[in-house]
């Protein structure tokens, strides 16, 4: 996935590391403070953990999201949408594709 132009960094995990029984790609994401990723989507189902900070997601016209530490949620598959981190620390986030 690009993220062209968004304060963003985006590490994988080792399936050691990941300790997750599911099959796919683990990575620690995190975006700085009130920066955006571009407009993007996903082809396959992404489980989202929120480790720390708060996030505003902008799914156009199917509205906006805040998701704060502790928030877990799958991503909308196939839907153009923008992650803002929001308040006064960066946007932890462990990503787990699961396709």
């Amino acid at each position: 996935e690009e993220h062209a132009g968004a304060d963003l960094s985006i590490h994988q995990i080792s399936p050691r590391q990941a300790k997750v029984g599911l099959v796919g790609n683990a990575c620690n994401i995190e975006i700085s403070i009130g920066k955006k990723t571009s407009l993007h989507k996903h082809a396959v189902p992404l489980f989202v953990y929120v480790v720390s900070g708060e996030m505003i997601v902008d799914y156009g016209n199917k509205g906006k999201r805040t998701f704060k530490a502790g928030a877990a949620y799958v991503e909308a598959i196939e839907w153009r949408h923008i992650a803002q981190a929001v308040g006064n620390q960066p946007a932890k986030i462990i990503g787990v594709y699961l396709g």
